[in-house]
């Protein structure tokens, strides 16, 4: 705002002998609310509001996947590190948020059935692997137990 602008007219004054200032507190309140109103995001979609939450579902469940692919593909337990897996999910999240990615007329509104799609398929795939798991263990003692049963 000028300093013209905000000048006071010093032939008004009122019953106390000063100037009237309520012209330039009522533009500085005006010049403050733009600023504020310029410089605060717009707020957010009420209908996504639960994007973050859908798209940590589904996240983590795609991490919980690979990690059950990579433990059943190596025959070890392998699980990422919990820091690494929450930053993924956090940068994902924004990610999916920035481009407006779920919505009712999006092709990612089914969120919540692809995670449980991913959590059913990395059950699976975690008791193949211990069954595979039972399965040795059981031939490593059956040979023991032969073995007692004919020393007997």
């Amino acid at each position: 705002m000028q300093p013209d602008e905000m000048a006071l007219d010093n032939t008004q004054t009122d019953d106390s002998g000063w100037p009237p200032f309520s012209a330039a507190v009522e533009a500085i309140t005006q010049q403050e609310q733009k600023e504020n109103e310029s410089s605060h995001p717009p707020p957010a979609n009420p209908e996504n509001s639960n994007q973050g939450e859908v798209v940590g579902m589904m996240v983590s469940g795609a991490l919980s996947l690979i990690e059950q692919l990579v433990s059943f593909k190596s025959g070890v337990d392998f699980e990422f590190n919990d820091k690494g897996k929450d930053e993924v999910i956090s940068a994902s999240s924004t990610v999916f948020s920035k481009y407006d990615l779920i919505g009712k007329d999006k092709t990612f509104a089914y969120g919540e059935e692809v995670a449980l799609l991913f959590a059913v398929i990395g059950i699976t795939l975690m008791s193949k692997r211990q069954i595979a798991v039972l399965k040795e263990e059981k031939a490593k003692h059956e040979p023991d137990d032969k073995s007692a049963s004919i020393a007997a």
